[in-house]
């Protein structure tokens, strides 16, 4: 194997945070095969992240020329991609000890996108974090029970890129990228390439390490975000319609988070949902099961950012 062939490409987008992506290169094995990716979003002096590739090998370090969001720096990594395949990981995450094994050993059959198990833990306790179990549990269902709509769950509902391979010329026909947004930036491409898909595996092997940071932008929130979130989301909703996907989509949870930034913010996000393809569901709010999943995940959430 050459120098310009590679097996994978990882793709990592950083934002002030050296040492927790010191952390992740750290975790990666040293083969030549392996190209590393990582894009800055005009965070740090980029002489201070040069230095990184003097620490590890195949390391390609570059640098956004403003700030413009994970999902642009995600969409640079992809144009500097030369990998059979493609992953993708947060700067502040890592990869499990022997994960590119299980690579190797399972990416022997042709597939477009590859489903993989994490764990996730609160950095600062060490305790069991749930960010990782609802797609975890996507998987075990799929695997559990190969059906049509098990895998369509899955389809819809893993919409984060980690914990996952793509093969990059996949990737490159559907020319589906990131949104270049400053939170939701990775639904669009993880819901609708997986889709896009014909050829999809799920293997049962725990490879990533997802850490919950009290600080991160998934732990916050804001009424920008959030109708950032219910944009994207109705943007799913459309392609999803044109795709023939028949099952709903539904914004009704959100007119609640929307309650709590005021009555603006609440109209915003009536508009959006009217004006799309979601559903309001007004009927979902009177499913008990529904409210006591909705307030346990907020309990669990609000102390895990403590």
């Amino acid at each position: 194997m050459n120098e310009r062939e590679k097996k994978y490409s990882l793709i990592i987008p950083h934002y002030k945070d050296i040492v927790r992506l010191r952390r992740l290169l750290v975790s990666l094995p040293k083969r030549n095969d392996l190209q590393i990716i990582v894009v800055d979003d005009f965070s740090v002096n980029i002489l201070d992240l040069k230095k990184l590739e003097n620490e590890f090998d195949n390391l390609e370090i570059y640098q956004l020329p403003s700030n413009q969001g994970a999902g642009a720096a995600r969409n640079f990594g992809l144009a500097q991609a030369i990998g059979k395949y493609l992953l993708f990981a947060d700067a502040d995450d890592e990869f499990l000890t022997g994960a590119f094994d299980i690579f190797d050993s399972k990416l022997i059959v042709e597939g477009d996108v590859f489903y993989f198990l994490s764990k996730a833990i609160q950095e600062i306790s060490g305790l069991h974090s749930i960010r990782a179990d609802y797609f975890n549990q996507l998987c075990i269902e799929y695997l559990e029970d190969e059906t049509e709509n098990k895998l369509l769950n899955l389809k819809l509902g893993h919409c984060v890129p980690w914990s996952k391979v793509y093969l990059r010329d996949f990737i490159v026909s559907t020319k589906i990228i990131f949104d270049e947004t400053f939170v939701a930036n990775d639904v669009y491409f993880n819901v609708i390439n997986a889709l896009l898909a014909k050829r999809i595996f799920v293997f049962n092997d725990y490879v990533y390490k997802v850490y919950r940071l009290s600080d991160s932008l998934s732990s916050t929130s804001s009424a920008s975000r959030l109708i950032t979130r219910v944009s994207v989301l109705a943007k799913v909703a459309r392609k999803r319609k044109e795709l023939g996907i028949v099952e709903k989509m539904y914004g009704s949870g959100y007119l609640l988070d929307a309650a709590k930034f005021g009555f603006p913010t609440f109209c915003k996000i009536f508009l959006i949902i009217l004006r799309s393809d979601l559903h309001f569901g007004l009927m979902r709010f009177f499913e008990p099961t529904r409210w006591i999943k909705y307030l346990k995940n907020r309990s669990t959430l609000s102390a895990e950012k403590k």
